[in-house]
């Protein structure tokens, strides 16, 4: 999966199961996430918290 465009660009890649538990703010149990700009490793981007039934619209 790619976040970002032009220089902010990060791409993140793992087992499927790691990259949802990441996206829905769980901790992966497979280890595979890797991340990676410009082809050199960086750490995880930071996401804005999961949208809850709570949220304001």
């Amino acid at each position: 999966m790619t976040i970002g465009s032009g220089e902010n660009t990060v791409s993140v890649q793992g087992m499927l199961t790691d990259i949802a538990a990441w996206l829905s703010g769980r901790t992966p149990s497979m280890g595979s996430l890797r991340a990676e700009a410009a082809a050199d490793s960086v750490e995880l981007p930071k996401l804005l918290p999961w949208p809850t039934a709570f949220a304001k619209q």
